[in-house]
């Protein structure tokens, strides 16, 4: 269970360069980031994402902690 509080917001659309072609993910899905099957959910990633993000946040407070430790 995720313990941050993101809020849910739409990505901008991608911008196409100067080819106009779009690339291969442009019909809205987001390119998988771990292809491991014991990382996926229902072959989704989004826990693993949500994992990650959690573990940044966690990180930054222990540093922030820290900092105000040394003081």
């Amino acid at each position: 269970m995720s313990i941050s509080r993101r809020q849910s917001r739409r990505a901008a659309p991608p911008k196409h360069g100067a080819t106009g072609k779009r690339p291969a993910h442009a019909d809205g899905a987001i390119p998988a980031t771990v292809s491991r099957p014991a990382l996926l959910d229902r072959g989704c990633d989004k826990r693993f994402r949500a994992l990650i993000y959690d573990l940044m946040t966690i990180a930054t407070r222990m540093n922030a902690v820290r900092e105000h430790l040394a003081r």
